[in-house]
Formats: C-alpha cells, structure tokens, sequence
C-alpha cells in the first residue's frame, strides 16, 4: 500500500498515454539501440553510434527523465525513494548521473539501484576479448564513468544469473560483491498460484 511505480522507456514507434501517467516514452528516431549483434526488436547497435551521439543520447535521456520527475513529484507531493534502471550501460549510467544531479538540488532521499540483464554484460566481456565486432569502447566509458566503481553510483544490483555475478565484478572489479544479488526470472509460483477461489 501506498507504493507507485513510474517508468520511461525508450521507442520510435509509440507514443505517449492519454489515459496513464504512470509512464512516458523517450521518443528515439531510431530503433532502440543494442549491444549484441542480433536482436528481433532491433538492429541499430550502440557501436554505431559515434562520441558526440552517444553522448547527445545520454544527456537527452537524462533530462527527460528529471523533467518526467519533477512532474510526478510536483503531482504527488513527494519525492521519489528509488531509481530502478535496467541493464549496465547506459541507463546505468544517467540513473547514477539523475541521481547525482538531483542530490546536488537538494534531494537526497533517492537511491539508484540497478538490474544487470546480460547483452550488457556479454558486450563488455566481448570489448575485454577484443573480439574485432566489438571494439574496446564502452567498458572503458562505463568504468571511467563510475557508476559501479562503489555504492555513490548505484546502491545495488541484481543479476538473473547466478554466474553474471562474477562476470560483473570481472568488468567492475571495485564493487562490493555483498551488493549483488541473484534474482530468479519468472514469477514466485507461491504467491501467484490458483487459490481455489473466483
């Protein structure tokens, strides 16, 4: 009780909601970027994204983001508790930059905590093995960027397999381990079961 969940993902095909404001869309006008080589959702790969884009995309997102916000905590009266970002790369790194901005205006009630799914995760170990699709660039931006250099980036992380937490700590090897927990995909049949009821 008394908890909401707010969202913003990025598309180039949908639009925001009339009918909810619970999420918005970070408008891109192109398909959603990727790090692996294949994907069914899409084929623009952040690598082929030169310096000055890239960087054009993360602060954009930034401040879309702290503007989504401002919006909802002007609306509701109070400030957001948590920063839940998806995948160790770029949301990663604006979740710890929104953070840092916003603690710098004054509110420091936010903590920043992050889902490493995999395709992050297997580009980097792609760019350590110099593997000649994946040249080294984005492990460097995301180590010197800091955001898993201790808790000051991101509170936590959670890994959907059990072996993703030394192949993390292999790319960001100055992360706490005790704050990287394995976190089964799917749902907790226990609580989310028939109950014999209608």
């Amino acid at each position: 009780p008394g908890v909401k969940c707010y969202s913003i993902y990025p598309s180039r095909r949908q639009t925001n909601p009339e009918d909810d404001n619970t999420f918005r869309v970070f408008h891109i006008d192109h398909d959603i970027p990727i790090c692996e080589s294949v994907s069914p959702n899409s084929s623009f790969r952040w690598h082929s994204m030169n310096d000055a884009e890239f960087t054009a995309y993360r602060k954009r997102q930034e401040n879309e983001i702290c503007e989504f916000m401002d919006e909802i905590e002007k609306r509701e009266g109070k400030e957001f508790d948590f920063l839940i970002s998806h995948h160790a790369f770029t949301n990663a790194m604006t979740g710890a930059q929104i953070v840092e901005r916003r603690h710098r205006e004054g509110k420091t009630k936010i903590r920043h905590f992050n889902f490493v799914h995999g395709t992050a995760l297997k580009m980097f170990i792609k760019e350590k093995e110099k593997d000649p699709e994946y040249p080294l660039r984005f492990l460097p931006i995301a180590q010197g960027h800091g955001v898993f250099n201790s808790l000051d980036g991101c509170c936590g992380i959670w890994v959907n397999s059990e072996d993703y937490i030394n192949k993390f700590l292999d790319c960001f090897p100055t992360y706490p381990k005790e704050r990287c927990i394995f976190s089964r995909i799917g749902v907790n049949q226990n609580v989310f079961c028939p109950k014999g009821t209608t």
